[in-house]
Order: structure tokens, then sequence, then C-alpha cells
């Protein structure tokens, strides 16, 4: 998928969210900017044609990163239908994978644990990680995984996981009665 099919997806999905609401409105969610900030960088940096425009766009990059507290590296790979719903201090780096339709929540860091060098986590699709986490260092989380609210991350888990503490741990599920209950 393009950048530019990314981004519009990017949009047509918020403005799903704010249903009947302005244009306006829709598009000042800092969020939203955020995210399309990453996709045109990460399109001027990947396109060998267009990779001396990324150092014109730099700075605009910079302003944005900024003024909306979100900072996602060009170089990190984000599948479509990212959200950001509180933004503020967070932060994706350039060794990190995430997949399709992720939850990101204010004051997030996903990237290197500065222990292995630049790779970072590589994350499925479907997935929510809570207020204040860390996902941290070269580890994979699978599909419709969730982190819990000030969560540290640093192991890697499998599918349909929820995952809380610091270090996280697995949390049991009865997804048929929607009920979590601590593991010990």
């Amino acid at each position: 998928m393009s950048s530019v099919s990314a981004a519009s997806d990017e949009l047509r999905k918020l403005r799903d969210d704010f249903r009947g609401a302005s244009l306006f409105r829709v598009l000042s969610q800092p969020g939203y900017w955020g995210v399309v900030n990453h996709r045109i960088a990460a399109a001027l940096v990947r396109a060998r044609l267009f990779k001396p425009l990324y150092y014109v766009y730099a700075p605009v990059w910079r302003a944005i990163t900024l003024i909306t507290g979100i900072e996602i590296s060009p170089r990190a790979t984000i599948g479509a239908g990212l959200r950001i719903m509180h933004h503020g201090q967070i932060f994706v780096n350039s060794g990190t994978t995430i997949g399709r339709n992720g939850f990101l929540y204010n004051n997030v860091t996903i990237g290197i644990s500065g222990f292995e060098g630049n790779a970072g986590p590589t994350i499925g699709d479907n997935l929510r990680v809570g207020v204040g986490s860390r996902i941290l260092g070269p580890i994979t989380l699978g599909d419709d995984c969730t982190v819990g609210a000030n969560s540290v991350v640093t192991r890697s888990y499998g599918s349909h996981v929820v995952l809380v503490g610091a270090p996280a741990k697995p949390v049991e599920r009865d997804i048929g009665n929607a009920t979590s209950s601590s593991a010990p």
C-alpha cells in the first residue's frame, strides 16, 4: 500500500470516528497529523527519485513532531490504520514494524532497548498500547495484542494476549465473557 493511499485510509477511518463533525474538526486531530507526517516522510525516505525532497521536508517533519509530541521515525514500518488516541510523548523508533490497525495512547515508547543494537520490535495487526507503556528491544508480538497501561514489554509473545505490569506478563482472558483476571 502506498503512503498516499495509507494516508487517505487514515483520514477515512478518522472521519468514521467523527461522524457528523466538520472536516476542520477531523483534520485538527494531532494524532492524525502525527501519522500523516510519518507517511509523508517515510515515502520520501524510501523513494529513490524523491529522496532529496526529504531534506526539504525534514524541517516540516520536525515542526509537526514538536507540535504534536508524536515522533514516528520515517524508517519505521507502520501498517495502515494506525490510530493515536491521545497525542503527546509518543516515540516509535526506526527499527520498529507495526501491523495494521494499531492503537497508541499517550506517553508510549516503542523501540530499541539500548542493549541489542538498533533492532526494534516487530508487532502484528490490531495492537493496543495503553498509556505510559514501553515495548523495547528486538522482540515479536503477534496479532491482537493488548499492552496495559504503564507496562514494560521486553520479551516476545504470541497472538491474542493481554500483557500487564513491569516487566509485562500475560493475563488470562475469557473471550466468551469478555472478562480478564490476573495470572499469578
